[in-house]
Formats: C-alpha cells, structure tokens, sequence
C-alpha cells in the first residue's frame, strides 16, 4: 500500500506514522512537496541489503595493501608525478 503525504502533514503526524509503518511494513509512505515526491518512508525490512559492491573494494583493498609505497613520497612528489629531479 503507498500513501501519499505533504511535508506539513508529515512533521504533525510523524510518529503516528511511523507505527503505522511497524503495524503494516509493506507500507510506502511517499512525501510530497508541491505535487513532487521529495522523500519515501518505508519499513527496514523492505530495504535490500547489500554487501557485493563492499566487499569488492574490500578485495581490492586488501589487494592494493601489497604494493610498495616509496616512504619519501610526500617529500619526492614532483619527481613520482612529473618526472622532476631535485
């Protein structure tokens, strides 16, 4: 079920609203401002989890932890970026 509801209306009935969403949490709550949905309420359980696109950077983290990094890189930047000696 979706309700629709102006941001007014919103911040007067919020907590009724929000035990409305635990009662019944195939609920969607659409926020209107000026005939334009600007937010959605909706119960945390509806939210997919996710998690691949973490433990790909993650992986590639732990995969970029090997390399070498020269320790005199702050102080040598000119030369690691442009090619310029002191």
């Amino acid at each position: 079920m979706t309700l629709k509801i102006s941001a007014t209306e919103l911040r007067k009935k919020l907590f009724s609203l929000l035990s409305k969403l635990e009662k019944h949490p195939h609920t969607v709550i659409h926020i209107m401002k000026h005939r334009k949905v600007i937010g959605e309420l909706s119960s945390p359980s509806l939210i997919k989890k996710g998690g691949t696109a973490s433990k790909a950077l993650l992986q590639m983290g732990q995969k970029f932890k090997t390399l070498k990094m020269p320790s005199d890189l702050s102080q040598n930047y000119k030369h690691y970026l442009y090619g310029i000696k002191k």
